[in-house]
């Protein structure tokens, strides 16, 4: 099944996506504009997908440091200390 087919799994995207919108924007400098905001969640959605992916799909190992590794290294505030 696709995920929009299975019972629940709109529920648990929007949940999902809520959570995502909370904590970037709480990351994100507070005169970000709605633009920023969208790029942001968008980024950080398509790196977990991008991973979940790759793990699901054994490109790449389970590997919970690489994770850390990952998503640490693309957080916006990361990315404004890097001058983007």
């Amino acid at each position: 099944h696709e995920a929009s087919q299975r019972p629940g799994a709109n529920v648990v995207r929007s949940r999902s996506m809520s959570f995502l919108r909370e904590n970037i924007a709480n990351l994100l400098p507070g005169n970000a504009g709605a633009r920023r905001r969208q790029i942001e969640i968008v980024k950080a959605w398509a790196q977990v997908h991008g991973l979940a992916m790759l793990m699901l799909d054994g490109a790449l190992a389970v590997d919970e440091d690489l994770i850390d590794a990952v998503i640490a290294g693309h957080a916006p505030a990361a990315a404004d200390s890097m001058g983007r």
